[in-house]
């Protein structure tokens, strides 16, 4: 059985919407064209890494930032990428949770 996986679905979209098979999408993310599939069908969970490099792939990450008025550096770039990559599985709600913690700690550490 095949389950609703909202990462797959936005793989499978931004594939679709740029045109590129499978294949394709596989050297960009660096797996297989076989798991490719497997995970826009949801049958499996993407690892970290696979999840940060479509992140910046799709620019997930930027528009998700750029939301909360965080500048980057190029040291932290890829921790905030994979924390993005990750909230973007959570529901509204829960990212904004979540976010606003990240930013009181944030806040703390600069303060």
């Amino acid at each position: 059985m095949v389950r609703t996986d909202s990462f797959g679905t936005r793989l499978l979209e931004y594939r679709k919407q740029h045109f590129l098979t499978q294949q394709k999408m596989a050297e960009l993310l660096g797996v297989s064209p076989n798991h490719v599939g497997v995970l826009e069908r949801g049958i499996k969970q993407p690892r970290a890494s696979t999840e940060a490099a479509f992140a910046r792939l799709s620019g997930e990450w930027i528009s998700g930032w750029n939301d909360w008025e965080i500048s980057l550096n190029d040291d932290e770039e890829e921790y905030y990428t994979l924390l993005w990559a990750r909230l973007c599985g959570m529901d509204e709600e829960q990212r904004d949770e979540v976010m606003e913690v990240f930013l009181r700690i944030l806040h703390l550490v600069e303060g």
